[in-house]
């Protein structure tokens, strides 16, 4: 069987809120102005020591003022052994602001598609790439939904519906700001499964499991644990995976998490 490690992380355009609500207030001039990009480096050094194999971003910056007209995806990129990358921007202003959804991988991308998502504010998107894995065909999708719950269901979904017209091995990633079964239950039912349950925001004192990581049952879970990294307001999600020979899933207990 073939082992993957997947990552998903908010990472708020590296300002490194990590302290408490207030630096959003005392740190608000980082949304327009440049700002160090440390966090970037964090990250990555970590992506490297736990041989991540595919990492999915939310609130990452393509070529703007506050990133210092750096790609912060690309900048991933040239850090760690993932070289393949995908940007989804999602939301800009001028020069200022370039932010999106991101994926870099360890295998060749073979498609980069953008879905837009309901949202009558800020734009959501549905990213989604496509790897070969030994002889395996899978599905990488990178999501980041809206803060309202009507706007939420719609977008769920729309994601859903997406899903319908993918057969093979599939995994949906990414801050879908909630942790209410009713609302994700939708996934459930169209046979996803949910692999983590690790409180993730907010970082300095996590009680909200808003970051999420779902699969299909062609996947075994290995284990799950959050990033011990706190450089955004969100903790980071890694899953250890294995594709199954057979379309069953394996979960091992909570007790055997990292």
């Amino acid at each position: 069987m073939t082992r993957l490690k997947i990552l998903t992380f908010n990472i708020e355009s590296a300002q490194n809120v990590h302290k408490g609500y207030w630096q959003y207030v005392t740190g608000a001039w980082k949304n327009i102005l440049p700002h160090s990009d440390k966090v970037i480096y964090e990250i990555a050094d970590y992506i490297n020591k736990e041989e991540i194999d595919i990492a999915t971003f939310t609130e990452i910056e393509g070529k703007a003022i506050q990133s210092r007209f750096k790609s912060q995806i690309e900048e991933f990129a040239k850090e760690t052994g993932l070289k393949y990358t995908s940007f989804n921007q999602t939301f800009r202003v001028w020069k200022i602001v370039d932010q999106g959804n991101g994926i870099i991988s360890k295998y060749p991308l073979m498609n980069r598609e953008y879905y837009k998502l309901y949202s009558r504010k800020h734009p959501r998107y549905l990213e989604y790439t496509t790897v070969i894995v030994g002889k395996k065909k899978i599905h990488v999708l990178a999501t980041h939904l809206s803060l309202g719950k009507k706007n939420r269901v719609k977008e769920l979904q729309q994601i859903t519906d997406i899903f319908k017209t993918i057969k093979e091995p599939k995994i949906l990633c990414g801050d879908f700001n909630t942790e209410r079964a009713e609302e994700l239950a939708i996934l459930e039912r169209a046979n996803l499964i949910s692999v983590n349950s690790e409180k993730t925001y907010p970082s300095w004192k996590p009680t909200r499991s808003i970051d999420h990581i779902y699969v299909s049952p062609e996947f075994k879970i290995i284990r799950t644990y959050n990033v011990p990294l706190i450089v955004s307001d969100h903790l980071g999600v890694v899953a250890e995976l294995e594709i199954n020979e057979k379309k069953e899933n394996k979960r091992k207990d909570h007790k055997n998490r990292k």
